[in-house]
């Protein structure tokens, strides 16, 4: 953030990966428009999120795919295809906030490879202008995201191709 609360990108770097390129697109829509505005926007996001394609699920597949740092029920599959990661994720329709911020970081990852996934920014939240807008433990959920995200890339970066 610059003096005025406004994002300032980071100082140019050579060779800017595919994510943060991807991501610096999104911070900039996110940082144009007002708080109703990006409220607006994350529930655009969040129609986006894939369903699991009417996959029946049972309850210990699904309790180990949760995200427990989340207040709202979140669940996330990666896996790595052809060296990309693909990441599923599945969040209660009551909680627009989470899913919408879901299929930005599902939207910004598209393609990308478990290598480009670790660059994606950590404070991507507050990145986004959604800080302000967040009670405490919402934030402390969707940061936990982002770690997990990037811990299991972490994880397929140094493995194979599979379910993660």
């Amino acid at each position: 953030m610059d003096g005025r609360g406004s994002y300032a990108p980071p100082l140019a770097m050579g060779g800017k990966g595919f994510v943060l390129s991807r991501f610096d697109e999104l911070i900039e829509l996110f940082q144009s428009v007002d708080d109703a505005t990006r409220g607006e926007l994350l529930l655009d996001y969040s129609r986006r999120v894939p369903g699991l394609n009417d996959q029946t699920i049972d309850a210990d597949e699904l309790a180990s795919h949760r995200l427990h740092e989340c207040q709202t029920p979140v669940f996330l599959w990666m896996s790595v295809e052809g060296g990309k990661m693909r990441i599923r994720g599945v969040v209660a329709d009551e909680a627009p906030t989470v899913k919408g911020f879901l299929g930005v970081i599902l939207h910004g990852l598209e393609d990308a490879t478990p290598e480009d996934v670790q660059s994606m920014p950590d404070d991507l939240m507050d990145r986004l202008g959604l800080g302000t807008m967040l009670r405490m433990n919402r934030a402390i959920g969707l940061s936990a995201m982002i770690a997990r995200i990037k811990r299991e890339a972490a994880s397929a970066a140094s493995g194979k191709d599979g379910q993660i």
